[in-house]
């Protein structure tokens, strides 16, 4: 019979009495009474689980509010114009109103006292008693949206250290709060008290003397735990600052009275506790009910966590290794206790810590193998069990006030947290009981365990089901389907459980079909993806039978795995109607599946019985695939067609392997037409696009295609197959190079400047960028090419390569003569201009590499050659139309490599490497540096005569010039220490001193002073020791009367130009 609980002293009365039996107050109220006392106890909750939040919040704000005062100050101070005269009075002006805004920080602080009247309004608005049912639905979905996004994550990333999360995250709760009160020290002092009073009774109770003193401990302990609870009680009447540290000390009494109930259990001594193991249990149960009423008293939740602690490490706080039954009981009410108090009290973080604890300790139990000899399995096994469905009960359930007073009810919907802690459970009990079953081998044992926890969900199910609503419906399936699903592979053989696992996934898909429950649907689909998972573990099982054994157990599930496709695919068709787009998209899946799924099914056979011939015959299934996956409008598929010749190309190089060769003529019959199949489907496959597949009627394209760029995505096969027939004509010209390389390598070179000319032929032809990169590509490499082969036939294939290169050059109108900027409208239109100017530097390579070979591998020759042919082309610039575009950039080259000649002609010499520079060599370089100097010193030089560029080359041709004589004096005197090379660099140095007089030419000053050092070094290191007495007075007055004689002549010449 209904009653109605009064709310003053909560005496049940009848449900239609007007005033309380027992107190004799009025009813008429009641209801409403006790909703607002519901109200009251849920805003008092809330305040408390939001109080660390606020703190931080604020303390960040306030922190922000300190910055953003620094910041605009230092912004200030950096941004004033800086003036000699007025800076600062500037920056007294810029400070003043920086120091009067500093206040801001401390407005701020008083208006956020006014915004703590925030908190305590909205749960008025939010927390309303017996309105659940109001909650608008689409509101329900956006929260169950969020939950499942979590519900994921969680299942993936976080299942494991779930248990600790909560702890860790607790405990920097509170060190931040006691940080902000001020009052750290007092919370470190005090947790170090706790831990150390507990490590010291601990050690006390192992110390082990007679009779009497474990009569004096025992009683001794019991006096003090009751001076705790005392003091507890008095701190908790003073004021509020010191409920914290009344707390402790309750908390602190309750553990110390674990521990000495759980000694007792073991006591040598006191016998009776250890023969009667529920005396041991009841004191347990008195200790837990005094927490309990503590707890509960002064509202405090330090007892509930401390006596959590230390109740339930109460063994290791002994250091002993004994984990008995009796333990798990006590530890599971003391776990419900903690539980019930923490839904009482509506704090949800005391049940996750709990969580957490009992995760821990069941840890340490299960994978130490010391604890877990002393347990029986069966014990063990109940133990895990009612510790996890104590847990699914905190979870899933929550107290709530009605009429008849509080009651526990389901929860209508869950929080992130909530989930978090649902999927951690689950994943705990079932890793658990793995561990502890099936490292024995007790695989079917584990299995039936499993399934009786899915039977104890289908039970309640059938039990509460009245009170679940849909989103909770949906939420036992998932942990029915959990449980069934990880039974599968300990009860049938594990190589099926892959295909029973997706059996169970469509049976859940069909089921949500048929009672339009999308989210069992959703469970559905998830299992079925693992079912295929499991299946294709199987897979590389197929490798170590690889035409040995067709029918292995990895090959039956892959044909179970097709009739699995084909019937997701029929029921997604079927259901179509009321299809999500999630669904339509998994269709999707499928059918790309499908096509993977159909390759390997016929490919294993055919490989099976048709090793060699399986290759060529893949080229049926290529445009199979390819007309399938247009109709179908499958991408993948039609990557997976492009990807399909691969197999011709693997059964080739099959062929490579056993011919060791890749030569083509070598190859057999079958790799032959392979790599014909391979080169003419580069060619055809545009053609199939273009003109065959049109004609092909298409399936409409699918939603979630649409949002895409579906033109660009349609199109995408087509760019493809058009790069596949520019991979076609970039093969043309390259093909007759290895057999050449191989059977004929004294034509290579020629061969090369033949493929340069089928490479030009194919671009004209075709007009494609890439076959116009690899024409210049060649280009580039047959220059490299003379440089590494030495072959008989190299004058005729410098010949060859001179023709075909220079008619190359003259039919592109190579040789038309640029007029004009290079604005000019056919230096623009002109498609090899690259190629015409690359042509000069292969002409002169050529021409170097010629005279290097024909004149006994001279390489002076060749070079001289090279710079030469180069420097004349910078002359006459204007008229060769080849040389406009890189003139600047040749007439660079060709000083640099006269600089790098006459450097090596001084490396050799000062190596003492006999170096024989002829009269040929001499006039060689003589006519090199003659034309540089017609280059620099004329206005055919290419540059600008200014900057450091203008000075390099001046440089450069003086260190050409003193090249010259130095090789003079060598080839006449056989000596380059001559003092006659010392005189020659004194005269050398004061010409340039006339010559530094013009303003263009004023570096050649510099030119002069280095020079003047240069002698003076030879004169006093070289001259001094090597020259004989006559010519060191020679030299001596040669070089005095000419610095005597020309610095006069310097100043007169000077002066005569400032005149002028």
């Amino acid at each position: 019979m209904p009653t109605l609980a009064c709310p003053y002293c909560q005496h049940h009365n009848d449900i239609n009495a007007s005033k309380c039996e027992k107190c004799y107050q009025s009813l008429a109220f009641a209801e409403s009474q006790i909703g607002l006392k519901q109200i009251k106890n849920e805003l008092d909750s809330l305040k408390k689980q939001v109080s660390f939040q606020y703190e931080q919040l604020y303390t960040r704000l306030d922190e922000a509010e300190r910055k953003l005062a620094f910041l605009k100050q230092k912004n200030a101070l950096e941004t004033t114009p800086f003036v000699e005269e007025k800076f600062e009075k500037k920056k007294e002006e810029k400070v003043i109103p920086v120091v009067k805004k500093e206040p801001i920080a401390q407005e701020v602080k008083k208006e956020i006292p006014k915004k703590e009247e925030t908190p305590k309004e909205e749960p008025k608005r939010k927390v309303i008693f017996n309105e659940e049912e109001s909650v608008k639905k689409t509101d329900e979905d956006l929260v169950w949206k969020e939950i499942e996004k979590f519900f994921m994550k969680t299942l993936m990333l976080g299942t494991f250290f779930a248990p600790f999360t909560p702890l860790l995250t607790y405990f920097i709760d509170l060190y931040k709060f006691y940080q902000k009160q001020d009052r750290l020290p007092v919370f470190f002092m005090t947790i170090g008290g706790i831990i150390a009073l507990l490590f010291g009774f601990g050690y006390l109770m192992q110390f082990v003397s007679d009779d009497t003193f474990e009569l004096i401990k025992i009683s001794g302990t019991v006096a003090f735990n009751i001076l705790l609870i005392v003091l507890g009680a008095y701190f908790h009447r003073k004021e509020k600052k010191y409920h914290d540290f009344g707390s402790a000390l309750l908390g602190l009494s309750i553990s110390l009275n674990f521990l000495l109930i759980y000694f007792l259990s073991y006591s040598l001594f006191f016998t009776v506790f250890a023969n009667y193991p529920l005396l041991v249990l009841v004191l347990i149960l008195l200790n837990s009910v005094l927490a309990f009423y503590l707890a509960l008293r002064y509202d405090t939740r330090i007892v509930l966590i401390v006596s959590l602690f230390g109740g339930a490490f109460a063994p290791f706080y002994l250091g002993t290794n004994i984990i008995s039954g009796y333990y798990f009981v006590y530890l599971w009410l003391l776990s419900a206790i903690t539980v019930l108090i923490a839904l009482k009290i509506n704090w949800q973080k005391a049940g996750t810590v709990t969580f957490g604890v009992c995760t821990i300790i069941l840890g340490i139990v299960i994978y130490n193998k010391a604890y877990f000899e002393n347990i029986p399995r069966l014990s063990l096994t109940l133990a895990i069990m009612a510790f996890a469905y104590l847990f699914y009960f905190f979870t899933l359930y929550k107290q709530k006030l009605s009429a008849s007073g509080f009651q526990f009810h389901i929860k209508e919907k869950l929080e992130s947290s909530d989930i978090f802690t649902l999927v951690a459970n689950t994943t705990m009990l079932i890793v658990n009981l793995f561990y502890t079953y099936n490292l024995e081998n007790l695989q079917r044992t584990l299995g039936y365990i499993y399934l009786s926890n899915a039977l104890i969900f289908v039970v309640s199910y059938f039990v509460l089901s009245q009170t679940f609503n849909e989103k909770i419906k949906v939420l036992w399936f998932t942990l029915i389907g959990t449980f069934i699903a990880f039974a599968i592979p300990q009860l049938f053989e594990e190589n099926l459980s892959g295909v029973f696992w997706s059996l169970e996934g469509l049976a859940l898909v069909f089921c949500g079909f048929v009672f339009t429950l999308e989210n069992v649907r959703k469970e559905g689909y998830l299992v079925l993806v693992l079912g295929i998972v499991k299946i294709l573990f199987l897979v590389p099982d197929m490798l170590p039978n690889w035409q040995l054994v067709l029918w292995t157990d990895a090959y039956k599930n892959l044909l179970g795995l097709g009739v699995i496709l084909i019937v997701c695919k029929i029921l997604l068709d079927k259901f179509k109607s009321i299809s999500s787009d999630y669904e339509k998209f998994i269709a999707y899946l499928v059918m790309e599946a499908l096509t993977v799924w159909v390759l390997v099914i016929i490919w294993t056979p055919l490989n099976f019985y048709l090793p060699i011939l399986s290759y060529n015959l893949m080229i049926l299934f290529v445009y199979v695939c390819m007309m399938w996956a247009y109709k179908y409008r499958l991408p993948v598929s039609e990557g997976i067609t492009f990807l399909c010749l691969g197999f011709l190309a693997y059964g080739y190089y099959l062929s490579t392997l056993q011919t060791n060769s890749f030569i083509f003529r070598f190859q057999t019959r079958l790799a032959q037409v392979a790599a014909g199949e391979l080169f003419l489907s580069l060619w055809f496959f545009q053609f199939m696009y273009q003109k065959v597949l049109p004609k092909i009627q298409r399936v409409e394209t699918y939603t979630f295609f649409q949002n895409t760029e579906e033109q660009e995505f349609t199109d995408m096969p087509l760019k493809i197959s058009k790069l596949f027939r520019e991979i076609f004509f970039l093969c043309l010209p390259i093909l007759i190079l290895p057999s050449v390389f191989r059977f004929y390598p004294d034509y290579i070179l020629i061969a090369l400047s033949v493929s340069v000319l089928i490479a030009f032929v194919v671009a004209k032809i075709t007009k494609r960028m890439a076959v116009k990169i690899e024409f210049h590509l060649l280009t580039l490499i047959n220059t490299i090419a003379f440089f590494e082969y030495t072959t008989p036939l190299f004058s005729w294939s410098v010949v060859v390569s001179l023709l075909i290169f220079g008619a190359i050059l003259v039919y592109s109108k190579g040789l038309y003569a640029y007029k004009g900027d290079k604005n000019d409208r056919v230096n623009l239109l002109s498609e090899y201009r690259y190629f015409h100017a690359y042509t000069v530097y292969h002409f002169a390579f050529l021409l170097g590499l010629a005279t290097y070979f024909h004149l006994n591998f001279n390489e002076l020759m060749g070079v001289f050659v090279f710079t030469i042919f180069l420097s004349i082309l910078v002359i006459f610039r204007e008229k060769i139309a080849p040389i406009q575009f890189s003139y600047k950039f040749a007439y660079r080259i060709s000083t640099l490599l006269g600089l790098g000649i006459i450097f090596f002609m001084y490396v050799v010499t000062a190596l003492r490497i006999r170096y024989n520079l002829g009269y040929t060599e001499l006039g060689v370089l003589m006519l090199m540096t003659a034309i540089f100097y017609i280059l620099v010193y004329t206005k055919r030089y290419p540059m600008k005569k200014e900057g450091i560029v203008w000075n390099f080359d001046l440089l450069l041709l003086h260190i050409l010039t003193l090249g010259i004589y130095t090789s003079v004096v060598e080839l006449l005197s056989n000596n380059t220490h001559s003092v006659w090379m010392t005189i020659l660099i004194t005269v050398h140095a004061c010409i340039l001193l006339f010559h530094s007089t013009s303003k263009i030419h004023k570096f050649s000053l510099k030119i002069s002073i280095g020079l003047f050092l240069i002698a003076l070094a030879k004169l006093y290191f070289i001259d001094m020791q090597n020259s004989t007495l006559q010519q060191k007075i020679i030299t001596f007055m040669a070089i005095g009367v000419m610095m005597l004689i020309f610095p006069y002549l310097f100043m007169k010449y000077k002066e005569k130009s400032q005149k002028e």
